[in-house]
C-alpha cells in the first residue's frame, strides 16, 4: 500500500491509520456483497479486526509499514470467515485460502514487489481464485472487478488499475494455487513511500 504523507507528525500518523482502516472497511464490505452472505455487525466487526492484524499499519511518524506473514493471524482470519460466511472449510479450502492471504502479503513485503505490476497481477488473481474455489462458487465480472479495486487499494504501489488484473474467472475443478513462496524484505527497514490518504482510487493510491 502506498499513500505519501505531508509531513511527520501524531496527527498525520491518526490520518493515515484511519485511511487505512477506512480501506480494510470496504474490501470487507466488499467481501461480504460479493460471498453474499447475511452475517452480523458484530461479526463483520471481528472479520475487519482480523484483516487488520494482516495489513499494513502506519508508524507514529506517518510512514506505513508491511506486516511480515503470521500463518495463526492468518488461521485466524479464515476462522473468522468459516463463521462469517457459515461455512466450515475442509483443510483443502483452508489451505487455499491461506495461500491466497499469502499472495497478498507477499506484494508489500518490498518496494519491488509492489512495484511490480506483474506480481501484482498474478497475486491479486490467485486470491481471487483460491476464493472462489473454497467457496465453490463464481464470481461475476462486476463482482470479480469490485474485488480487484478494493484489494488494490491495500496492496502495491497504486499504479494497478482494475482492468490489469482482471482474468476470465475459473471453476472449482481448476487446479489448486499452492502457496507462494519467496524472499521477504524488512518491513520496516523499506517502508512505502506514502499517495494522498484522501485519495482512494485504484490508479491513484494503494494497507
Amino acid at each position: 500500500m502506498v499513500l505519501t504523507p505531508p509531513g511527520s507528525n501524531g496527527g498525520l500518523a491518526m490520518s493515515v491509520q484511519e485511511t487505512i482502516n477506512q480501506r480494510v472497511d470496504n474490501l470487507t464490505r466488499v467481501l461480504i456483497s460479493v460471498i453474499h452472505t447475511s452475517s452480523s455487525e458484530a461479526e463483520h466487526a471481528q472479520f475487519i479486526q482480523g484483516l487488520q492484524k494482516i495489513v499494513c499499519s502506519a508508524t507514529p511518524t506517518g510512514e506505513v509499514i508491511a506486516k511480515p506473514f503470521n500463518e495463526q493471524s492468518v488461521q485466524d482470519l479464515i476462522d473468522t470467515a468459516s463463521r462469517l460466511t457459515g461455512r466450515t472449510f475442509t483443510p483443502n479450502q483452508q489451505a487455499l485460502l491461506g495461500a491466497g492471504v499469502q499472495a497478498l502479503v507477499q506484494i508489500n513485503e518490498s518496494d519491488a514487489n509492489r512495484k511490480s505490476l506483474s506480481l501484482i497481477k498474478k497475486n491479486v488473481d490467485m486470491f481471487i481464485n483460491n476464493l472462489q474455489q473454497s467457496l465453490d462458487m463464481e464470481f461475476s465480472s462486476d463482482d470479480r472487478r469490485s474485488l480487484i479495486r478494493g484489494l488494490v487499494t491495500l496492496v502495491g504501489d497504486g499504479r494497478t488499475r482494475p482492468e490489469v488484473a482482471i482474468t476470465p474467472p475459473i471453476t472449482a475443478s481448476a487446479p489448486v494455487a499452492t502457496p507462494i513462496t519467496g524472499t521477504s524484505a524488512n518491513q520496516a527497514s523499506a517502508p512505502a513511500a506514502v499517495a494522498n490518504p484522501g485519495d482512494d482510487k485504484p490508479g491513484g493510491a494503494a494497507s
